[in-house]
């Protein structure tokens, strides 16, 4: 099903549907998400940011002047592209620090038993 640019399906404004829909979800916010997706929701502040921050990077460090649209399908493409590899590391950074801590549990959390008629 193909959807115009106001959001009423009918004439179809993407080549792919794929492509359309990916295409259409960035601009709504609207994406479907499944289980395995590990994509990070940004806030619209954040988003409107990251959006700038691209456009900035493509001018001032490749001289190339890229519109709202192009700079958004390339978050998109980082978002689910490469972020996953930081997800994935933070994931394990936790992993092996809550591993440690476990590790240590006895050590830190350990109370000597019948130490009442010590203590008086």
């Amino acid at each position: 099903q193909a959807v115009t640019t106001d959001g009423i399906p009918g004439k179809v404004v993407f080549s792919r549907r794929k492509r359309s829909e990916a295409v259409w979800g960035v601009i709504t916010g609207n994406r479907s998400r499944d289980k395995e997706s590990m994509q990070t929701d940004l806030s619209k502040q954040e988003k409107s940011n990251a959006i700038r921050s691209i456009q900035r990077f493509f001018e001032e460090e490749l001289e190339i002047d890229i519109g709202e649209l192009q700079s958004t399908l390339i978050l998109e493409f980082v978002s689910k592209e490469i972020s996953p590899l930081a997800y994935n590391r933070g994931v394990d950074d936790a992993k092996h620090f809550l591993l440690a801590k476990a590790e240590d549990l006895v050590a830190s959390c350990y109370e000597k038993p019948f130490s009442y008629w010590a203590k008086k």
